[in-house]
């Protein structure tokens, strides 16, 4: 079969592409067989929305929230830029959040204890509270099967 983003090769039983890491989704079409569609996982908080489609993570950022922190907008991220995932499970009172580190990019490491402010103010990073902590997770564990795909 051949991937549907990038149109490389792949093994019938591959679950993502080796040469772009998007994730394939079998779907069935109206005759019955199955067609390669990309899974996409969305998670949303108060501080913004994440979209991953398989071959990129989407920030997005909008209304009054959006503006407090890093600003309203997009950001797109392909899957080969990401190096690292950061993650920050959400306590009773203080907030988590996923934060994804660009290959080549300065890193800014907060000391002990402001961890989370510090992602409240990054570009690549979005907070959430514990109640949005399980789409979160279900985001992460597939940018980090992707990503790990793509490494082989």
């Amino acid at each position: 079969m051949f991937c549907v983003n990038c149109g490389s090769e792949m093994a019938d039983s591959s679950n993502f592409c080796s040469a772009c890491g998007r994730q394939i989704a079998a779907a069935p079409n109206a005759f019955g067989l199955h067609r390669e569609e990309p899974a996409t996982v969305t998670a949303t908080s108060h501080a913004g929305q994440i979209i991953f489609d398989g071959a990129a993570v989407t920030i997005l950022r909008k209304g009054r929230r959006g503006g407090f922190t890093v600003g309203k907008g997009e950001k797109v991220i392909p899957i080969s830029s990401i190096s690292a995932i950061d993650w920050k499970p959400a306590g009773a009172v203080i907030v988590g959040f996923i934060g994804f580190t660009i290959a080549g990019a300065l890193e800014n490491r907060e000391r002990f204890g402001g961890r989370s402010m510090g992602a409240v103010k990054d570009q690549n990073s979005v907070v959430f509270a514990k109640r949005h902590e399980s789409d979160f997770e279900t985001l992460r564990q597939a940018i980090q099967k992707a990503v790990n795909t793509r490494r082989g």
